[in-house]
């Protein structure tokens, strides 16, 4: 639906002036910035926007950079897309609400759940210098498919759970630098309460 609002958007806005025009997405809200070239990005006038996605923790970007993507987050975790290819979650596993201790084996477990069947490579190890909930995390890079590349970064927190962030770059075929920059930029955004 969003995409169709988007278009008439976009047509409306060729048929102007050669300048950018702001445009109101009616299924949110939204406001996105209509470019001359008939593409567009959200609108950051009201600045950064924070989403809560689980106990204490929530993303916060500008919506350029990370925006929520629509739909029901009570059913699964909430997605944030930065452009068409790149898309990136959060997920809090264990922890005081479930008395469950989460081991290295139980987030690898869960991760390679995450990676589903159409997995041609195995977890492979990279190097990060960015940081999660202020800690160096563990990130580990997957090709899915050969069509699509995750990487995921997680760290234990104080509460004995486990925050995994992943983010998704489709179409790839290999963990490149783009991803690794974008793959850093989604976990500065992510803030847990508490570890400021």
């Amino acid at each position: 639906m969003r995409g169709l609002l988007l278009v008439a958007c976009l047509v409306l806005a060729s048929a102007s002036s050669a300048q950018e025009r702001t445009a109101t997405l009616d299924d949110g809200g939204d406001k996105v910035v209509l470019r001359p070239d008939h593409t567009w990005r959200y609108d950051d006038a009201g600045g950064e926007r924070c989403t809560p996605v689980g106990r204490q923790v929530e993303v916060c970007a500008l919506p350029s950079v990370w925006s929520p993507v629509a739909g029901d987050a009570g059913f699964g975790p909430q997605w944030f897309e930065q452009s068409a290819d790149f898309r990136a979650t959060v997920w809090v596993l264990g922890g005081p609400a479930t008395n469950i201790a989460m081991t290295t084996e139980a987030v690898r477990r869960f991760i390679n759940g995450d990676r589903g069947k159409d997995t041609d490579f195995g977890l492979t190890p990279e190097e990060t210098q960015a940081e999660l909930a202020g800690l160096r995390p563990i990130t580990l890079s997957s090709v899915i498919g050969g069509t699509a590349t995750r990487v995921y970064s997680y760290v234990a927190l104080p509460d004995g759970s486990v925050l995994i962030a992943a983010t998704v770059e489709d179409p790839s075929f290999q963990y490149s630098f783009s991803h690794g920059t974008v793959h850093a930029d989604f976990l500065s955004a992510i803030r847990v309460k508490g570890s400021e």
